[in-house]
């Protein structure tokens, strides 16, 4: 999946995901296209990656899934 950008100088390109940040943090992305519409860098809604910490149960472990491969 490729994410639609607009860089600061109003070119457009398509990047991979995992580039996105990179290009933020850079300065160099003005605008990205997310599924419900642009978002402007130094305007809009962004999601924020520093505390990932999760304080409900954990369902992704193996020992707490009764499936076991055969």
């Amino acid at each position: 999946m490729l994410i639609r950008i607009r860089y600061s100088d109003g070119s457009y390109d398509m990047i991979k995901p995992w580039r996105l940040s990179e290009l933020i943090s850079a300065g160099r992305v003005g605008a990205f296209l997310r599924s419900d519409g642009w978002v402007a860098v130094a305007r809009g809604p962004m999601r924020r990656g520093g505390d990932r910490s999760y304080a409900g149960p954990e369902r992704r472990r193996r020992d707490n899934n009764s499936y076991q491969a055969a």
